[in-house]
């Protein structure tokens, strides 16, 4: 609803700068990690690896959801305190209630002024409350560092024009957000934000060595990632090979395909 307001990019310049939104630790010692859930996916990989990265370098590291723990996740290292919101706190894809809204923000501030946390490392890109989020953190005194894990034109492929420049406006309630590309890194820099590219870990030793044979001519596919709009799955069938076949993995649980249909 923020975005609906009218002349928002003028109300989005008088809240930016007021005071109670621009209190900062001196020094950086204990960092926490957001994602509204921690099953084994690409995003919580990046976290997996990060944990003990920041770890090793001396900081104090918590773990922040929103659901429980899982059976399948990632194991969390040791030293690393998790802190768990509830479910019913947030909705992914979906708006809150108005009556949530106050108790997120209470959540917030209590966690972070609780466990003297500096900085949040806020890695669940498709949140549908980030700006309440951005707002709450930065509200609790502690630095907000945005991992954008799409291309920062994926708004533009599945949603309107107007959330497109919108979310130019929410990018300037972080302190530093980081791309997966050096096309991001540049856009957000227009945003007038401090911007980094920050490349995926690779294991291409771990990859088998290429047949001699060409790939082109190679008829089946194993699709690895979820089957989600975002991911774009259906791109690898508009290979013209009429015996081209792809091969898709599922869980047990029924996947809902009907947005690809």
């Amino acid at each position: 609803s923020f975005f609906k307001v009218k002349n928002w990019a003028k109300q989005c310049t008088t809240l930016i700068n007021a005071p109670s939104l621009n209190k900062r630790p001196k020094q950086v010692k204990t960092i926490a990690f957001y994602h509204n859930h921690y099953p084994i996916g690409g995003i919580e990989r990046c976290i997996s690896y990060l944990m003990p990265l920041f770890q090793s370098l001396g900081y104090r590291v918590i773990l922040i959801t929103d659901k429980d723990a899982s059976t399948d996740a990632y194991p969390i290292p040791p030293g690393v305190k998790r802190i768990i919101f509830g479910e019913e706190n947030t909705i992914l894809g979906n708006p809150l209630p108005k009556k949530a809204f106050s108790t997120r923000c209470e959540l917030w501030d209590k966690c972070i002024r609780d466990n003297s946390i500096d900085a949040v490392y806020y890695a669940f890109t498709v949140s549908s409350v980030r700006l309440l989020d951005f707002l709450s953190i930065r509200s609790a005194g502690a630095y907000v560092i945005y991992h954008f894990h799409q291309c920062f034109t994926m708004s533009l492929q599945h949603q309107s024009m107007n959330f497109f420049f919108d979310f130019a406006y929410l990018l300037r309630f972080v302190d530093t957000v980081i791309g997966l590309s050096r096309v991001d890194e540049r856009f957000f820099r227009l945003c007038q934000t401090r911007a980094y590219y920050f490349p995926n870990k690779c294991f291409f030793e771990e990859l088998p060595q290429p047949h001699a044979e060409s790939v082109s001519s190679r008829m089946n596919c194993l699709w690895c990632a979820r089957i989600a709009l975002q991911k774009q799955p259906l791109e690898i069938t508009k290979r013209r090979v009429p015996s081209f076949r792809i091969n898709m993995p599922t869980s047990p649980i029924p996947i809902s395909t009907k947005p690809m249909d």
